[in-house]
């Protein structure tokens, strides 16, 4: 199959575009916390491996990362090194001023 430069282009802009609505591994959005920010890029990228995944999955691939994060759920929440909590909406009050993320069907923000 021989490709064009002109599909080649069409093919790496389709690319580009998909990077930037977070479909890809790297985050597309950037919080001031850099830790934050890679539990973020660790919970998408379990997600995307199983869209189905479960809080117990997610805390899996957050010890098994390099970062080797203590993870534990409580209460259906998942509360990471005891700064950081990842969990349904419902289960959190959430104020205007609090920084978090979505990612597929959870939130994650800072603990407090």
């Amino acid at each position: 199959m021989k490709i064009t430069k002109s599909k080649l282009k069409q093919i790496i802009k389709e690319e580009l575009a998909r990077f930037a609505e977070g479909e890809g591994l790297v985050s597309s959005h950037r919080t001031t916390n850099p830790e934050l920010d890679n539990i973020v890029d660790i919970t998408k990228s379990a997600l995307e491996m199983n869209p189905q995944a479960e809080l117990l999955q997610i805390a899996d691939a957050l010890r098994d990362n390099p970062s080797q994060w203590k993870a534990d759920l409580m209460r259906g929440v998942l509360v990471i090194d005891g700064k950081y909590v990842i969990g349904k909406p419902e289960k959190f009050e959430i104020a205007s001023d609090d920084e978090f993320v979505e990612v597929g069907e959870y939130v994650i923000g800072m603990l407090g």
